[in-house]
């Protein structure tokens, strides 16, 4: 798991799936003004992180595929104080963002 630990702040989490037939060379994910990079990720496979909840923000989510082919998204919306806890799941030709838990 990645992840960015401070005190005193809320902890979002989030998986990224790869449900594309393409390895992921790239998954670059921007929110509260924080950018988690994640490489190679393989068809089928997961992985999690964590970033800090310190104000309202939104997601900002690029896809770079082993071919070059790239998927942008812009999504989701978060908020001080609470917890979230999101799904990023990756297909041939798009990037969907669901809320799985908040707290």
């Amino acid at each position: 798991m990645l992840s960015i630990n401070s005190c005193g702040s809320t902890v979002g989490r989030f998986t990224v799936s790869n449900e594309s037939s393409e390895q992921l060379a790239r998954v670059s994910v921007t929110v509260c003004e924080q950018t988690i990079d994640i490489r190679d990720i393989q068809p089928g496979a997961s992985v999690k992180a964590q970033y800090r909840v310190t104000s309202d923000s939104h997601f900002l989510i690029v896809v770079v595929f082993k071919s070059g082919k790239t998927l942008r998204r812009e999504d989701g919306y978060v908020t001080n104080g609470v917890e979230y806890n999101h799904d990023i799941v990756v297909t041939n030709s798009d990037i969907k963002l669901r809320v799985l838990t908040i707290k």
